[in-house]
């Protein structure tokens, strides 16, 4: 199985896992049970790279340590299965091979296009 992060659940697990400055809102609850599931390796999680530094802006902007951000995702890299799209070239054909959805914001067009290659 596979999850593509979108910016707000990104936010949401760093806010919760990294900083543990709140917990999860009851809307975002279902992402404690994504981690665990990649922990076993049963659930691959990715986290598109532009929405990665878009997070980070928000954090650097609001005076938060985007280093220690930085650090526990990329740590959940060896421990978990958790992986950083970087546009590579399953990626970008992905993008350009397939119709854009008119009015639709480029974070969804990319998670879309990330679901595309990992189905």
């Amino acid at each position: 199985m596979h999850h593509t992060l979108n910016i707000k659940e990104l936010q949401e697990i760093l806010l919760v896992e990294c900083f543990k400055s709140k917990k999860y809102d009851d809307d975002y609850a279902y992402l404690s049970v994504l981690l665990s599931d990649s922990l076993c390796w049963d659930r691959s999680l990715t986290s598109i790279n532009h929405l990665l530094s878009r997070v980070l802006e928000r954090f650097e902007s609001r005076g938060i340590n985007t280093k220690q951000a930085l650090q526990h995702i990329i740590s959940r890299l060896e421990y978990s299965d958790f992986n950083i799209q970087e546009a590579d070239k399953y990626f970008i054909e992905s993008l350009f091979k397939n119709d854009r959805v008119e009015g639709l914001a480029l974070e969804d067009d990319l998670i879309i296009a990330q679901n595309r290659i990992t189905k």
